[in-house]
């Protein structure tokens, strides 16, 4: 197991090294005070090789939820790490990686709320109007991983298949293992698909230039 968390650990820092900081004024993805006060700690972080754990957890984990798509990409390997390093019980990693693509998460609309239906379970009030319109968490998901490349792409799918195949899974996220699976399968492995044929239809039309 040692030599396979060395191994991912260097995978991630190899795909992500070369990113830039975003400026402190695009760390969060929105305008509001309380958004921006979950991120206001990573102001002038240039190198998230040097963010310990410690700092990683406070407050309660939450950057994760408040970082701009670019804040996201350029800090989430220093999570990635110190989570295969067991050293972040305040941050679910997992879930910010998986919870856009469950069959159960992917195409309710983003804003609807959860309402009980008078039998004990509760459901999404998809007929409810919210300020994002049709918009679901899949495209949000999408979008928000679009930015990632080929190489940030199939280090984050090893990290997933690192954790599915620990004997400690319980306790490391609270995403269950056929969530992660579902996510996998609906969401990470196309992109990587995708991903790969874009590389090599570039390749081909430089090679036929």
């Amino acid at each position: 197991m040692d030599e396979k968390k060395t191994y991912l650990k260097e995978k991630i820092f190899s795909a992500f090294k070369n990113n830039q900081y975003v400026a402190d004024y695009d760390l969060c993805n929105s305008n509001r005070a309380y958004n921006r006060d979950e991120v206001k700690g990573f102001e002038g972080k240039h190198d998230w090789t040097k963010l310990d754990a410690k700092f990683l957890n406070e407050p309660g984990g939450s950057a994760l939820s408040f970082f701009s798509e670019a804040a996201f990409r350029f800090y989430l390997p220093a999570y990635l790490i110190a989570h295969i390093d067991d050293k972040l019980p305040e941050v679910d990693v997992i879930f910010h990686l998986c919870n856009y693509f469950t069959n159960s998460n992917k195409n309710q609309r983003i804003g609807c709320k959860l309402i009980d239906d008078e039998k004990g379970s509760y459901k999404w009030s998809d007929d409810e109007p919210t300020i994002y319109g049709e918009a679901t968490w899949w495209d949000y998901g999408s979008y928000r991983f679009s930015l990632f490349t080929l190489q940030e792409v199939e280090a984050i799918i090893e990290y997933l298949y690192y954790h599915l195949d620990r004997k400690d899974y319980d306790g490391k996220t609270n995403m269950m293992i056929s969530e992660i699976k579902e996510a996998l399968d609906n969401y990470w492995l196309k992109r990587l698909e995708y991903l790969k044929n874009k590389r090599k239809s570039a390749n081909h039309c430089r090679e036929e230039k």
